[in-house]
């Protein structure tokens, strides 16, 4: 799967651990490295399991959360010109192969 950001500093936490712990503390983002992993040796949305991915009920639509550790949570949403909708309305998690990371945050916060 492909992956992008909203933010710079987002893409640097993602991409180094050593920042990503800076922000979080170790076991989050050692979790955040698994999740990354995870999208990344995902062909589709369908193939990501771990994290429990939900996708948030109203406005904005198509924002999907997976579960870190600890409260945390990263923010995707698909990242298509046109997002994949299944005739039923719902989201076409299997045409789904470009993602957004749009936020990691604490859920409890």
């Amino acid at each position: 799967m492909e992956i992008a950001f909203s933010r710079k500093v987002l893409r640097q936490i993602c991409e180094r651990e050593s920042v990503a712990v800076q922000h979080y503390g170790e076991p989050v983002a050692r979790m955040l490295t698994h999740r990354l992993a995870d999208l990344l040796s995902a062909t589709n949305l369908t193939d990501l399991i771990a994290g429990n991915p939900t996708v948030l009920d109203g406005a904005p639509r198509w924002r999907i959360v997976v579960g870190l550790c600890d409260g945390y949570q990263m923010v995707i949403c698909p990242n298509h010109s046109s997002t994949p909708i299944l005739s039923s309305g719902e989201l076409d998690r299997k045409n789904i192969v470009r993602i957004k990371i749009l936020d990691i945050g604490n859920s409890r916060a």
